[in-house]
């Protein structure tokens, strides 16, 4: 399979988010992959989160939850409704480079020994900070 065989599901939480997660939409649309497919989970969000992604994102697949469950019940929500091999959790407030998406799918392909990917990064009011690189899973399961 190669890699324009293949579609990323991107799963996005938000609760009253609206303006961050705006921003994250339109730095998707510009990646230089671009078959994915993208759901945003509205966490009963009251800043009409759901009526601006209905209006201006009619391609974006919601799912909207009446009250707040938190990001857990959010992320899995999106991810049982995929069906992609490949799933990319989003906070509201990222923003991607353009070959974000294309640098994680083709390491994916090239190390099928390895689950998880994650794209370095950069803290969001100091652009030349590294944030993270990555989260630690413990044998458990547990994330840190």
């Amino acid at each position: 399979m190669t890699t324009a065989d293949l579609f990323v599901d991107i799963v996005i939480p938000t609760w009253n988010g609206w303006p961050l997660l705006e921003r994250c939409l339109q730095t998707i649309a510009r990646q230089s992959f671009c078959n994915s497919i993208i759901t945003v989970v509205d966490n009963g969000s009251t800043d009409g989160t759901a009526a601006s992604l209905e209006k201006l994102y009619p391609e974006v697949r919601s799912i909207v939850f009446a009250e707040n469950r938190g990001f857990s019940a959010a992320v899995n929500a999106g991810i049982t409704g995929g069906a992609s091999p490949y799933i990319f959790l989003l906070n509201n407030d990222t923003e991607l480079e353009p070959d974000c998406l294309q640098q994680l799918v083709t390491a994916a392909g090239s190390l099928p020994d390895f689950a998880f990917f994650v794209p370095k990064m950069l803290s969001f009011h100091d652009r030349a900070l590294l944030d993270g690189a990555g989260d630690g899973y413990l044998r458990g399961g547990a994330g840190y």
